[in-house]
């Protein structure tokens, strides 16, 4: 079964989910009340066996055991385990969904695919969907206990009308690709009789029955191999043991020199139950949705999901070639459309697709005769020449050395002198040739620096002459 809540939430308010609090069916409280009832009857005994019963050195021997439980609880990495364990439960339980199938577009293509307005072609077309719905139900046999139980044996699928006692004994157990090999058969026996226009027609009908297969395979393979048991055992065991020793090491110590004495007498333990609710309820979503082909509150409705493909189906083979007639459409005549609402939505609020930069203007001040705001000029555009001397490349002598091949290979290279920018163009390549010259040489000497002291030298010497 399924609790649906989606429509008490539908507003994003705190009284949406406070209401959802006290719901019971699939609740955190049903799923944690007889197991926190057992762990808060055996605090308590515990609790009064400490202040009501034991005495002296027995009492002595209790106040340690709960300190060392007290101690070393948070030992135990529970968080981590449960926050590994739950996202892998819910990961394997949303997959599991998304293969339930669907026939609804195997129907479709089959109805529009397969021709005919006579009785045999919609014999053929019901037959179809009729084999694709059985193998749907045979694979949920093996794996729904629901499902199961309302069709223990074949009898009971032909009673129900997804069998034929003529093909109840071509069936054995488990054989839930039978009924697609069928369907399969049947749509080329509908190509030979020239029903089906073409070969392309074919070829999505059968990906689409293999599409539905895969899926159905896809949930034995789940049920067959669920997660190691070693993993299930290990993070429940985990969390009662968590809760066993905190029985023992939340207790309220007596003695005012033991290094547990709570400053508080709560006969209740307020704080061990919130933690509790969310241990335990934590784990609890892991452990229901483990296998949502049982019986639990939130597990699939799979005997909804085959009655609701069977129906669909069928109602869809029936409506082949059931057109209405062509009439003008209500905005026939407008250019542009106002589309209708109820009086009590026309004034709703709503946020269309806007960029977020559609609300950016360019102000620049208009001149004379021209009613633009935004003027526009024309860039030249860049050489790659000058981007690399724009970029710093002769200002840094780590990033490219003029005599490097790259520069080489730019300088040697014709250029179309024809273009726009050719003058700047012409400029470049002058600074270019210039690499050869001394000075630029200079600059990638190990000596440059006694040269520019010798040149500031003398400079220095003239200007004092």
């Amino acid at each position: 079964m399924t609790v649906t809540y989606t429509g008490d939430v539908s507003n994003a308010k705190f009284s949406s989910f406070f209401f959802s609090m006290f719901r019971w069916k699939g609740s955190i409280w049903k799923a944690i009340a007889l197991e926190f009832c057992l762990w808060l009857t055996f605090y308590t005994s515990l609790s009064a066996l400490y202040r009501y019963v034991l005495l002296g050195e027995s009492k002595k021997l209790f106040e340690k055991i709960c300190l060392m439980c007290w101690k070393y609880s948070d030992f135990i990495p529970i968080t981590f385990m449960l926050g590994f364990y739950v996202t892998l439960v819910v990961g394997r339980w949303w997959n599991m969904f998304k293969n339930i199938g669907w026939v609804d577009s195997f129907a479709l293509l089959v109805c529009v695919y397969v021709k005919g307005g006579d009785e045999k072609a919609r014999m053929i077309r019901r037959t179809i969907a009729r084999y694709v719905c059985l193998a749907q139900v045979m694979a949920f046999r093996t794996i729904s206990i629901s499902v199961r139980k309302r069709f223990p044996t074949f009898d009971s699928l032909v009673d129900a009308g997804y069998l034929e006692k003529s093909e109840k004994e071509r069936f054995e157990d488990r054989k839930y690709w039978l009924p697609i090999k069928w369907s399969m058969d049947l749509i080329q026996i509908a190509q030979i009789e020239n029903r089906i226009p073409s070969h392309h027609a074919v070829k999505e009908m059968y990906k689409e029955i293999l599409s539905f297969r895969n899926k159905l395979v896809s949930l034995v393979h789940f049920d067959w191999v669920p997660v190691p048991l070693v993993y299930t055992q290990t993070v429940c065991l985990t969390v009662r043991l968590y809760f066993f020793i905190a029985a023992f090491g939340r207790q309220y110590i007596e003695s005012e020199e033991h290094p547990q004495q709570w400053p508080l007498d709560a006969f209740f333990p307020f704080l061990t139950t919130v933690q509790f609710i969310c241990y335990v309820g934590w784990l609890k979503v892991a452990e229901a949705l483990l296998n949502p082909f049982g019986d639990d509150d939130d597990d699939f409705e799979c005997n909804w999901v085959i009655d609701r493909n069977l129906q669909t189906s069928l109602e869809i083979m029936d409506e082949h070639g059931s057109l209405p007639s062509l009439n003008k459409d209500k905005f026939w005549d407008e250019k542009i459309i106002d589309p209708y609402y109820s009086l009590e939505t026309v004034e709703m609020r709503q946020n269309p697709i806007v960029g977020s930069a559609a609300a950016l203007y360019l102000r620049n001040k208009p001149k004379e005769g021209n009613q633009n705001p935004v003027s526009m000029v024309r860039r030249p555009s860049m050489y790659p020449e000058e981007a690399i001397l724009n970029n710093g490349l002769f200002g840094r002598r780590k990033s490219c050395k003029i005599g490097s091949p790259m520069v080489t290979r730019m300088r040697d290279s014709p250029r179309d002198t024809g273009r726009t920018g050719s003058l700047r163009a012409l400029r470049i390549q002058e600074r270019l040739d210039r690499s050869d010259s001394p000075d630029i040489e200079r600059h990638n000497s190990p000596n440059v620096g006694a040269d520019r002291k010798t040149s500031s030298k003398s400079t220095q010497y003239s200007a004092e002459q």
